[in-house]
């Protein structure tokens, strides 16, 4: 898998905490801290929860498209060509 190009999933991320957080901000340090644990801490549960319903090593999003794109290669005709070499024509 390749890594991310750009720092928007991570600032996706900072948002989300940070709108989450802003009851917490105005307390002391030590329930401040304590509210970021919990609220990361339930987080992680739910994410688990979905993590652990998945039967399959795809998301449904991926695999939807290679649903798709299988169909879509059901379509296809291979003629070989020789040397190895096909040409792949489609509808």
């Amino acid at each position: 898998m390749g890594r991310a190009h750009c720092d928007e999933l991570l600032n996706n991320l900072c948002e989300t905490i940070n709108n989450q957080i802003k009851k917490a901000r105005d307390q002391p340090i030590i329930t401040c801290l304590e509210f970021i644990r919990e609220y990361l801490m339930l987080r992680i549960v739910n994410v688990q929860k979905v993590i652990d319903k998945v039967v399959v090593q795809l998301t449904p999003t991926v695999a939807s498209v290679l649903e798709k794109n299988k169909y879509d290669a059901a379509q296809c005709v291979g003629k070989f060509c020789g040397n190895g070499k096909y040409q792949v024509s489609g509808p």
